[in-house]
């Protein structure tokens, strides 16, 4: 297969404020690391197309498409136009807001033809330790495990699936006004029923609904021509502050160069002192209060353990880590051709 790297605006973004998995229009996960944003990815064809893992989910024939997000929430829709119909595939992570919900390990993609008939191919390939590992693949019940000595990630399939070394592949057929779940679970292997993923889909449409920025009555801080594209951008920032620990990250990838060719190229899934500041400022601005105050919390955090104001670092792990130590990661060609580093 020739390497061809994604526009990095044929992307969206979903996360559980925990960790965040990113999306092309063409249906494909081509970055997650679970459980923590900082973690070891699992899928990482952003960065190398070829051999840095994958979940793809798009229609068999010739097809366009467009991604779109629920409005005021961070569920992505990716909408397929074929020949033979349209489908759409809704994708959303349950959000982790109190340290015991073990659905925050998990991606739902809903698959549902909205016009016509469709057939659309799944191809599972995830890729464990930034690539470095190739997992075992083993049918189970209602789905396949890729599974190493100390990871597992089930995912559950309305469809047979057929093991493909090094992956797993199958076809979902469709008409209209139905709909097929595919369930990510991280270290764990729960059946969920359709309904179960329709009330998780409900509950999480409604976590957004309320989180959104809302405009007062007397008028908008925001008002303008810009206001919804303001709001949207306070929803993505969302995504990168952890409600339990007060970290903001910078970014919820690495490896991206600031401009292609050069060599400005880092891990920004730390705490950047300047970075996050302005991310807690931005969001005290739309009238989200708490985040800024969960982002003091964290600073006041590292403050205390910081003999001397001028010894305080310009970035952060996303728990307080001062010992970061940079790798160049060899087994990957990094986003077009430039080193990948974590």
């Amino acid at each position: 297969m020739a390497k061809r790297f994604k526009s990095l605006e044929d992307y969206g973004i979903i996360g559980n404020l925990q960790t965040c998995a990113l999306i092309s229009r063409d249906g494909s996960i081509d970055w997650l690391c679970f459980p923590y944003l900082e973690s070891p990815s699992l899928f990482a064809a952003l960065l190398d197309i070829q051999r840095g893992g994958y979940f793809r989910i798009n229609p068999i024939t010739k097809y366009s498409s467009v991604q779109s997000y629920i409005e005021n929430t961070n569920i992505l829709q990716t909408t397929f136009t074929t020949p033979l119909g349209i489908v759409v595939i809704t994708d959303f992570m349950k959000p982790e807001v109190r340290g015991d919900n073990h659905y925050a390990r998990e991606v739902f993609r809903k698959v549902e033809c909205v016009n016509g008939a469709i057939e659309m191919k799944i191809t599972f390939s995830p890729r464990f330790e930034y690539a470095k590992i190739i997992p075992d693949f083993k049918l189970k019940e209602e789905g396949v495990i890729a599974q190493t000595k100390a990871e597992s990630l089930f995912l559950q399939s309305p469809v047979p699936l057929n093991i493909n070394q090094p992956g797993a592949a199958g076809v979902v057929s469709l008409t209209v006004g139905k709909a097929a779940w595919f369930i990510l679970q991280y270290k764990h292997h729960i059946f969920l029923s359709a309904g179960d993923c329709n009330k998780f889909l409900a509950e999480t449409k409604r976590f957004w609904h309320v989180w959104a920025h809302k405009c007062g009555h007397s008028g908008c801080v925001m008002e303008g021509p810009w206001h919804n594209l303001v709001v949207r951008s306070g929803l993505a920032l969302k995504l990168l502050s952890n409600p339990q620990t007060g970290a903001i990250a910078a970014a919820a990838t690495t490896s991206l160069p600031e401009k292609i060719g050069g060599v400005r190229n880092w891990d920004y899934r730390y705490t950047w002192i300047r970075d996050s500041s302005f991310t807690a400022q931005a969001l005290f601005h739309l009238g989200h209060i708490k985040e800024s105050q969960d982002f003091r919390r964290w600073m006041r955090g590292i403050v205390s353990k910081t003999k001397d104001p001028s010894m305080i670092r310009i970035m952060y792990g996303l728990n307080g880590e001062v010992d970061l130590k940079e790798q160049i990661l060899e087994n990957l060609s990094g986003y077009r051709d430039r080193k990948s580093v974590v």
